[in-house]
């Protein structure tokens, strides 16, 4: 069997990248991205099998890094001493959100791909995941501070949904980080805002 060269898989991906993003997956052509990365199509099929192979590749690590921190970060909250101080909470949230926003501009060609030019089970899958991850700390953060108000969890689904998708606007407007600061730090606000609201909490 020859053995592959050194160097052309990190090439192809690249190539494919800017390919995707130029033209979108449905007119991505892979003797271009051969063509870019100075190799065959023979040898993306080898390494990818498919179009939609290559570009999972390309997407499928961030999105996953991405579950990953988002699951530690939930997780090492309920570690904390204070994690029923409603202050402490709401001060490590933004903190969390601060190293998932800067994830997303490390890797920002690659969300776009993501969320912008996937196909629409792919985009659920990766949303869905978050909101249920997220769904399910909240009901849980709940059940430890009592507030007046109980909310079901349809409700709180609903609420993170809308959320999540407000949240990866940044992504779909092409902020740059500086705007994007902004504009989730106003998000915050007015989500925070409403769950005092609607929980008429007294934490």
């Amino acid at each position: 069997m020859p053995k592959r060269k050194e160097g052309v898989y990190e090439k192809i991906l690249d190539a494919a990248k800017k390919e995707f993003l130029s033209k979108g997956f449905r007119d991505a052509s892979l003797r271009v991205i051969a063509r870019e990365a100075d190799t065959s199509t023979s040898s993306i099929y080898t390494r990818f099998k498919d179009k939609q192979g290559l570009f999972d590749a390309i997407i499928q690590p961030v999105g996953d890094e991405y579950i990953e921190m988002f699951t530690k970060i939930q997780e090492q909250f309920w570690q904390m001493e204070s994690y029923d101080d409603y202050d402490y909470m709401l001060e490590y949230s933004e903190n969390g959100q601060k190293m998932l926003l800067n994830y997303i501009y490390e890797h920002f060609d690659e969300f776009q791909l993501l969320l912008c030019q996937a196909d629409e089970a792919q985009k659920d899958r990766f949303m869905n995941t978050l909101i249920d991850i997220e769904t399910k700390g909240s009901l849980e953060y709940l059940d430890v501070m009592q507030p007046k108000q109980r909310v079901d969890e349809e409700f709180m689904h609903i609420v993170n949904t809308a959320f999540f998708n407000g949240f990866f606007e940044i992504v779909h407007h092409k902020m740059d980080r500086e705007k994007a600061y902004q504009y989730i730090t106003r998000l915050r606000a007015f989500y925070n805002a409403g769950y005092a609201t609607v929980y008429d909490a007294e934490f």
